[in-house]
């Protein structure tokens, strides 16, 4: 049964039942289709290869073995063909996570692979290779009050002559084990599928379900150091920054939007405040993080005002 959702500033129509977004109970406008439909002759055709992107004009497809070939369409349409025996879990983490990212940038919304946290009215996206910690950081906020906007991927769109927005995704975090034992998080939480340690904690209210301007970029980094260390982060680095951890980035390339980002990221970075902050590797440190980040982020709003 085709149900609608609202999620990443998008209305979803989907057959794939998504369980995690926002349900809508009357969608007049769909902004992207969701449905089953057998695309093993349009793989075979393309002479596709497992774990690799064909990318063809406005057309993405990939495959993912013993779940489904997915193929995302004009930023309006993905496409599921499941094999026989599928992991429903497994095949929904695919379409919120790569499939919704290539669907923004067909519809070119500048995504970040990182998590938002709403901070006195502002949006503050946490970015950082695998293992920096950005969900734990994440969770440390929510802890301390600060809603969740988005976790995974992050949307940005220009809104009001060219004012930087964070989009909400859908109330709901990605956790390993590890982080929810040293943030004292009971482990009942279900897997994001089966065999899988790392497990989808549900928001509630922590979730900030409306667009809010962008505050700032952190990027986050271990150092064998003691202690929590930040710093400012010069114009040019910003714009490598925002490469670094754009959602899906090798893709740019393959989809002709090498340009529209570059420009798009410049545009973005256009006073916008951008950080690094060190902390100790292999030391549980997120709530020093916050620590920091709050006393730095509410005394720069203190002088800018």
């Amino acid at each position: 049964m085709t149900k609608s959702y609202y999620a990443f500033g998008l209305t979803i129509e989907s057959d794939l039942e998504l369980q995690e977004l926002q349900k809508l109970s009357d969608a007049t406008e769909v902004d992207v289709n969701v449905t089953f439909t057998d695309l093993q002759s349009a793989w075979d055709k393309i002479e596709g290869q497992p774990g690799k992107f064909a990318v063809k004009g406005q057309t993405v497809m990939f495959n993912v073995p013993d779940t489904a070939i997915f193929r995302i369409e004009k930023g309006e349409r993905i496409e599921i063909s499941p094999v026989q025996q599928y992991m429903e879990d497994k095949m929904r983490l695919y379409v919120l996570g790569t499939c919704m990212g290539v669907i923004l940038m067909q519809r070119q919304t500048l995504s970040l692979h990182g998590s938002a946290i709403a901070i006195d009215g502002k949006a503050y996206v946490f970015v950082g290779h695998s293992g920096a910690g950005k969900s734990t950081l994440a969770s440390a906020f929510i802890s301390k009050g600060y809603p969740l906007l988005s976790d995974d991927i992050v949307p940005i769109t220009m809104y009001h002559g060219q004012v930087p927005y964070v989009l909400p995704s859908y109330p709901q975090q990605k956790l390993w084990k590890e982080s929810l034992t040293q943030l004292g998080m009971e482990a009942s939480y279900d897997p994001l599928f089966e065999r899988e340690n790392k497990f989808a904690v549900p928001l509630g209210h922590a979730f900030y379900n409306e667009p809010l301007p962008l505050g700032g970029i952190i990027e986050l980094f271990q150092m064998d150091d003691e202690g929590v260390v930040m710093e400012d982060v010069s114009k040019l680095e910003k714009l490598q920054m925002i490469y670094r951890h754009t959602f899906r980035q090798s893709l740019l390339g393959k989809m002709d939007l090498i340009q529209w980002h570059l420009s798009t990221a410049t545009a973005l970075t256009h006073n916008l405040d951008c950080y690094r902050i060190y902390r100790t590797k292999g030391r549980f440190t997120a709530y020093e993080m916050v620590s920091v980040l709050v006393e730095t982020l509410v005394k720069k709003e203190e002088v800018t005002l």
